[in-house]
């Protein structure tokens, strides 16, 4: 959602892609750092910092390089809030009245929430269920909800949202009647391949087509398999897993979220009863055996 309402601001000229956000954000752990000047939204939405993903991260608790910016992919929350300030710095407003002015508000989205809890969300919140079955509180998850101080909007963490708003944004995004052909087209454009990353390599097999190119563009991961083109996003916490994804040649897309601590294995299943991208499918089956050591089937091979 950051990724698109900044998309939209650049369309309107009202900030541009390209445009340095040094002279507009003044990060007190990089300002000193010339490296700091090289940082635009484009590469901070596609994940070509050179950050580390929060400043947690850090032995000292500070932001800092730990290689070049636009040298290679480095996924980092800590970089796309620093795009959203950059927006913010140049429209005058919160982020999250923008994005509600020059996005969400034109498609009817009104669900929607960058973090900060809302009164529409009182009694309506789906709890976050651990890997062990257990329903823990919000504020294990994110103190900001511990607190209920509303407090800042948050960029690139814990949007607040039903699955209707984010179906209705989805259904806007695939349409995208605000942007020029050549911009929608910028969207799907592949910023940094992922290629050489470990944690999204494929392995062709009988079950797997792997992507003939893949990479990260602006906020979206992108997947060509010969002239189809699929988008995808998602993430997870303990209790928390969310998969958006869509096609612009299909106009298909879904919204996945589930609240539960093994919901990956619920998201692969619902991708395959979906079944308008079985390779997105099968290379999430192979996810999910690479990184939690669980093996899959095919829904077609379970009797």
């Amino acid at each position: 959602m950051t990724a698109e309402t900044i998309i939209s601001l650049a369309s309107k000229g009202l900030i541009n892609l390209d445009e340095p956000i040094a002279a507009y954000v003044k990060h007190p752990d990089l300002k000193d750092d010339p490296r700091y000047g090289l940082l635009t939204p484009r590469l901070l939405l596609s994940h070509r910092s050179g950050l580390l993903n929060w400043s947690y991260e850090y032995k000292d608790g500070r932001l800092a390089f730990v290689r070049d910016p636009d040298t290679r992919f480095g996924y980092s929350g800590a970089g796309v809030e620093l795009a959203a300030q950059y927006a913010e710095a140049k429209g005058g407003h919160d982020f999250e009245a923008l994005a509600s002015e020059h996005l969400l508000g034109s498609l009817g989205v009104t669900e929607m929430s960058m973090g900060r809890l809302r009164t529409w969300l009182d009694g309506r919140l789906a709890v976050p269920m651990n890997a062990k079955g257990e329903y823990r509180p919000l504020g294990e998850l994110n103190g900001r909800f511990a607190e209920n101080s509303g407090g800042r909007w948050s960029a690139a963490d814990d949007l607040l949202t039903t699955v209707d708003a984010y179906a209705t944004f989805l259904t806007g995004v695939i349409r995208s009647n605000w942007l020029t052909t050549a911009q929608v087209a910028e969207r799907s454009a592949i910023l940094t391949s992922l290629s050489g990353d470990p944690t999204w390599n494929c392995d062709s097999g009988p079950e797997v087509r792997c992507a003939d190119a893949y990479g990260h563009g602006i906020g979206w991961m992108v997947y060509r398999y010969g002239d189809h083109t699929v988008l995808k996003h998602g993430g997870n916490d303990a209790g928390e897993n969310a998969l958006v994804y869509f096609s612009p040649d299909t106009k298909n897309g879904a919204v996945i979220f589930v609240n539960g601590g093994n919901g990956i294995f619920v998201t692969v299943r619902v991708l395959e009863l979906i079944g308008d991208e079985p390779h997105v499918a099968g290379y999430y089956r192979q996810l999910v055996k690479k990184h939690y050591g669980v093996s899959m089937p095919p829904l077609a091979d379970i009797d």
